[in-house]
């Protein structure tokens, strides 16, 4: 197994090919020798899966993962990382089905995985990254704070690994970056660390493109939290110049609904500083476009939805209409937000 596999599509589908051969040609009587092509081959069909998005190449990289595992010794570095990348499909695979058995089961290897890791080995790193990832997709699920508090702590452990490999660090700031972020809204602290961390991944040198637009699009939330510590108006206009330019692009990493809503807070807070009217119009109309996007059962749905009823309680104090009042009354009875 590789750090850094090729993800060229003409690259992988040779790949496979070759494994089917050497899969085919062993005779069986090397177990080692046979584990050792079936985990090859099960990297080759998960990368092949990153790619495709499709479920057959998944089971199938699930399958010869499982099947290797049977054939090894369980003190074996080659157990390790099976179980390790087994872990690890599993948890691209809930990307697609949304099936929370393959987020527990993907715990549950990975913790496996890591009380048989060497503490100096370099996969290490590898297995406490995978591990922060599969917390903070469970905090994704029912917004559990104990499960981000989980991820910052393994994050934490990766990036302070001397055998890191380079190219994840900026992906591990990113991640842990956006984990702390969580837990500053949700129980308070300050927000300085998290916005560091995102300009330390927009100053790394060869930072590949994808994490330096992911730190960008998360930079303009967290300069929002700033401001609200320390009402520096400055930081609040870094903050809504950078999510404007984040609704302009093509490549948001998350979902739409979430950018619009993060722009709308940003608009929300200049507003109750300088109570511009023009921000308020515009507050309200990002709202009820990210409403038509944002799914029913998104635990940041009635935070929203509370959000849009105080926005339209304040249009009404400025502009008395009773459909303003109306609306704002069922958006705010509907959140049931507490």
């Amino acid at each position: 197994m590789h750090f850094q596999r090729s993800q060229n599509p003409k690259d992988l589908m040779e790949g496979m090919e070759l494994h089917k051969a050497a899969l085919t040609d062993d005779p069986g009587t090397s177990s080692c020798k046979s584990a050792f092509w079936l985990t090859s081959y099960g990297d080759v069909m998960k990368d092949f899966f990153e790619i495709a998005v499709r479920l057959e190449p998944a089971n199938l990289a699930i399958k010869c993962y499982r099947r290797s595992l049977e054939l090894l010794s369980n003190e074996s570095l080659c157990y390790w990382q099976t179980l390790h990348e087994l872990s690890v499909t599993l948890r691209l695979l809930y990307n697609l089905s949304s099936q929370i058995g393959h987020l527990e089961e993907a715990s549950a290897l990975e913790q496996q995985a890591l009380r048989l890791a060497t503490p100096q080995h370099p996969l290490q790193a590898a297995s406490l990254t995978n591990l922060g990832k599969i917390y903070y997709r469970l905090y994704e699920r029912n917004g559990n704070l104990d499960f981000i508090k989980q991820s910052v702590t393994y994050s934490r452990k990766a990036l302070s690994s001397a055998y890191i490999p380079h190219l994840l660090r900026p992906e591990l700031q990113n991640g842990l970056a956006v984990s702390l972020s969580i837990i500053v809204e949700g129980l308070g602290g300050d927000i300085g660390e998290v916005v560091s961390l995102f300009r330390a991944t927009l100053t790394l040198v060869s930072c590949p493109l994808r994490h330096k637009l992911h730190a960008e699009h998360e930079l303009g939330p967290a300069l929002r939290l700033q401001f609200l510590q320390n009402s520096d108006i400055s930081v609040l206009d870094e903050a809504i110049i950078l999510q404007r330019k984040c609704m302009e692009s093509s490549s948001l990493p998350r979902q739409q609904f979430v950018w619009v809503m993060n722009l709308a807070l940003s608009l929300q807070a200049r507003f109750y500083h300088f109570r511009q009217p023009d921000d308020l119009a515009e507050i309200i109309a990002l709202y009820e476009e990210s409403l038509k996007s944002i799914p029913v059962l998104h635990h940041e749905r009635p935070k929203f939805l509370y959000n849009l009823g105080n926005v339209l309680l304040v249009q009404f104090e400025t502009k008395p209409e009773i459909n303003t009042l109306d609306r704002a009354t069922v958006y705010r009875t509907v959140s049931n937000f507490k």
